[in-house]
């Protein structure tokens, strides 16, 4: 019984993501993400300021596994961003 339920919120979950980034206005923050934290250089002289880079480029990360965004899509993301109007 509880793992029908918690599979039922992990759907729900996934839903959620599916139906906020799946929107027009939700590729173009989507895409804003992919510019500021996973296609900008995380390195830093501050160990303290790269390991909060790192964790920014993490969240973003985990949002694009988990809308199973892949390799290629992700590619021609990062070749349309700036393409993208809001």
């Amino acid at each position: 019984m509880k793992t029908e339920k918690k599979d039922k919120e992990s759907l729900d979950l996934l839903l959620a993501y599916r139906n906020t980034f799946g929107t027009e206005k939700g590729k173009v923050v989507l895409n804003d993400l992919i510019r500021r934290f996973v296609l900008r250089p995380n390195m830093h002289d501050n160990p303290n300021r790269l390991a909060f880079n790192e964790g920014e480029r993490n969240v973003v990360l985990m949002i694009l596994t988990t809308l199973n965004i892949n390799e290629d899509d992700l590619r021609e993301r990062v070749n349309n961003v700036g393409k993208t109007k809001t």
